[in-house]
């Protein structure tokens, strides 16, 4: 798939991202569903630049289309195609972008000609350096020091063009930025948890440029999560701001769930029930007895927060199918799955779908739970590697799929999601929801999810071991 390239007056515009220096050459395009992306990148630097695509294997394009200082680049493109914006002339890589339709614009700004000089940061604090998470009330970071997450799934960088970045640690993959919340992140001078309790950004003079929102508190840490989100936290562990928006209470999924032993079978060798909603957990050899507890506490936890409109017996007798890293070969035997496998794929088909949903059943991938990367769609497809870092995405997507059926949601649904692929982003409202990853969500969607859910929750991969 190629980019298209048209210069427009548009009204939806895309969200462009920048990444760390140390980063940008390893962003590539990837095609993620194949959805047009209005995009609009605006120069405001003092020379022109250059537009530039990056295909699949990073190579990267030649734009011949001069933007001028001032003037706006606007075109389309696909969701999650990476170009790099470089200055005519010197050819200086500016900035990354990676297309996404659900994001404010970004303006491209002059990179800092010089670094602040360290006796010129503000008069009225002096923070102790940060050196690992949680980072304490009173800490500030060091400019260009990478801080890996707990998990070391994430590192948190305060990158020498001012921005602020969380991105994976696998390819140095763009979680979050300063650029997304504000367009004078090259102006950051120190970044710093303040002694109440707030993640504050300040320019050279000691003036704020950006603070999180939320209320805050005394003796505040941040975190760095699992699924790679910031989160401020309280001594008494209440989320008081989170980087994706998502401040419920975080669930632990490592507890034993509430489940009785049922029969198993040549196939299927692991069995498990939930009591309330009826509903069946079987696994193949190669799934683990904590992957199986996992997937039965979230579907609890779920399934607990139907409100009285939604009884959660409608779900009695409901089956789920847990798999791990089985051939297509081995799959295509399997005739719980065999509904999946039908999409003109042919043989091994279901090493590429890896999953799915219907009214009376669900089938989902261990390699999709709590971690990174799906090996069999590495082995039969290697231009379609995945090295998307996983929570439980899967778990509450093909979920919410059920729901969708179970309650007979389509004209509701079709209704709150118009256009494109409503069932889809229905499940993805749902992810959201449940922190998978979190989000905020617009006013209808989320009116719908309150509708059907007593509240919020976020389930904990720490502590999951296969």
């Amino acid at each position: 798939m190629k980019p298209i390239f048209l210069v427009l007056s548009i009204v939806a515009i895309a969200f462009v991202i920048s990444v760390p220096n140390a980063a940008q050459q390893n962003v590539c395009s990837k095609d993620i569903d194949g959805k047009e992306v209005n995009l609009k990148i605006v120069n405001k630097t003092n020379k022109p630049f250059t537009v530039n695509w990056v295909d699949p294997n990073c190579q990267e394009g030649k734009s011949d289309q001069q933007v001028a200082p001032g003037e706006t680049f606007e075109g389309i493109s696909y969701n999650g195609h990476a170009f790099r914006v470089r200055e005519v002339g010197t050819n200086k890589l500016l900035q990354v972008i990676v297309a996404n339709p659900s994001k404010p614009v970004t303006i491209v700004n002059a990179p800092p000609s010089t670094a602040p000089p360290a006796g010129n940061i503000g008069a009225a604090s002096s923070p102790t350096v940060a050196t690992k998470f949680p980072i304490a009330a009173g800490s500030a970071l060091k400019k260009g020091v990478k801080y890996p997450s707990p998990s070391g799934n994430h590192f948190l960088v305060f990158a020498d063009d001012g921005n602020v970045v969380v991105a994976t640690t696998r390819g140095d993959g763009f979680v979050w930025g300063l650029n997304t919340v504000t367009n004078n992140f090259s102006q950051s001078a120190r970044v710093e948890v303040t002694p109440d309790g707030k993640l504050a950004v300040y320019d050279a003079k000691g003036k704020a440029l950006w603070t999180s929102t939320g209320k805050p508190a005394p003796n505040a840490t941040l975190n760095l999560t699992f699924g790679g989100a910031l989160q401020l936290v309280s001594a008494t562990g209440e989320i008081l701001w989170a980087s994706d928006g998502n401040i419920s209470p975080v669930t632990s999924v490592i507890v034993k769930a509430n489940v009785t032993p049922c029969q198993a079978d040549a196939v299927w060798s692991k069995c498990i029930e939930l009591p309330d909603p009826k509903i069946t957990i079987r696994g193949t050899k190669l799934v683990s007895d904590s992957a199986m507890n996992a997937v039965a506490n979230v579907y609890t936890e779920l399934t607990k927060r139907f409100k009285p409109a939604y009884p959660r017996g409608t779900f009695n007798g409901f089956l789920v199918y847990v798999t791990n890293g089985e051939p297509g070969t081995q799959l295509d035997k399997m005739k719980e799955l065999q509904t999946f496998g039908e999409n003109g794929r042919g043989s091994n088909s279901r090493n590429l779908v890896r999953g799915g949903a219907n009214y009376n059943l669900l089938w989902i991938e261990e390699q999709m739970i709590c971690k990174a990367g799906v090996r069999t769609v590495n082995a039969d497809y290697p231009d379609k590697a995945d090295y998307t870092l996983r929570t439980y995405d899967q778990v509450i997507h093909e979920f919410g799929h059920a729901i969708d059926q179970r309650y007979k949601l389509g004209q509701r649904i079709q209704t709150t999601f118009p256009g494109g692929a409503p069932g889809e982003d229905f499940a993805w409202a749902i992810q959201r929801w449940f922190g998978s990853p979190g989000g905020a969500l617009p006013a209808n969607q989320e009116a719908l999810m309150k509708e059907i859910f007593s509240s919020r929750a976020t389930f904990s991969c720490e502590g999951l071991k296969p």
